[in-house]
């Protein structure tokens, strides 16, 4: 999908296998502790009848909230970018994660069907071109004193040299559901002080000795250093997480940078 789905998928659904791995956990919406379920879907969608169709390949493995807050926290997820295109971004409340992935699904495959189908029939000769990938995993983990790691590895193919492999992560608060920001952690200048520490933590990384030689090596060449949005408040550090092709040429892959909270 060169426009709509340039970063994702979707299709009208040829075989979809779905499982859901939250027994015993509590119902969304009710008074238990904040806790998680999965929902897990592998579909492939073929854009035409022929063996040899094109097709896009998605599969979910996607951690939903239950028990306390769940309704408020699988609004944020659903709306994070963990899923792309972010079909609910614009919605104030998303549906119930079972039906939200239907939806996104119903959503892709249109979409897919749309923006290749036409492409395929005029120009057949290069299936290679219409071929889509779509994989997103999530993992939760135990992370600062009272916050949850919610981590979504995503990979997304569409015809191009390489696939695009990053990883998102959300920090959630167990307590109140909300995403827990940075200036919650330190106090108001944190900025500076954390563009600093990451830019050391580079240095060291690569052996280097300041922000000049870090751009010798394309880190940070074109731009100021900064503090991105993307990190995992960890129990002992924070890893900052900038995806492929952010802050350095792509051959680099995705670069994480560890700062410890006490330095």
């Amino acid at each position: 999908m060169k426009k709509t789905l340039m970063i994702c998928l979707s299709a009208v659904l040829v075989a979809s296998l779905f499982s859901c791995s939250g027994k015993g956990h509590a119902e969304a919406g009710s008074d238990e502790p904040l806790d998680f379920g999965v929902i897990k879907k592998d579909t492939t969608v073929s854009l035409s009848s022929s063996a040899a169709s094109p097709k896009a390949e998605i599969r979910l493995n996607l951690h939903y909230a239950t028990g306390h807050h769940a309704q408020e926290v699988n609004t944020l997820l659903f709306k994070s970018g963990i899923l792309t295109p972010d079909y609910f971004c614009n919605d104030s409340v998303v549906p119930e994660p079972h039906k939200a992935v239907g939806l996104f699904l119903e959503k892709y495959a249109a979409d897919y069907k749309k923006d290749y189908g036409d492409m395929y029939r005029r120009d057949p000769s290069h299936t290679e071109s219409y071929q889509v990938q779509y994989f997103c995993s999530t993992n939760i983990k135990k992370g600062r004193k009272g916050v949850v790691n919610y981590l979504a590895d995503i990979s997304y193919f569409g015809g191009g040299t390489h696939p695009v492999d990053y990883t998102i992560a959300l920090n959630i608060d167990r307590e109140n559901g909300k995403l827990v920001q940075l200036s919650d952690v330190f106090s108001s200048d944190y900025e500076d002080m954390l563009t600093q520490k990451i830019v050391d933590a580079l240095c060291e990384k690569y052996r280097v000795k300041n922000l000049s030689e870090l751009r010798e090596h394309s880190i940070f060449m074109d731009m100021e250093p900064y503090v991105t949005n993307n990190y995992i408040l960890g129990k002992k550090h924070i890893t900052f997480i900038y995806v492929d092709s952010e802050i350095a040429p792509h051959s680099e892959g995705q670069i994480e940078v560890d700062v410890e909270y006490g330095e």
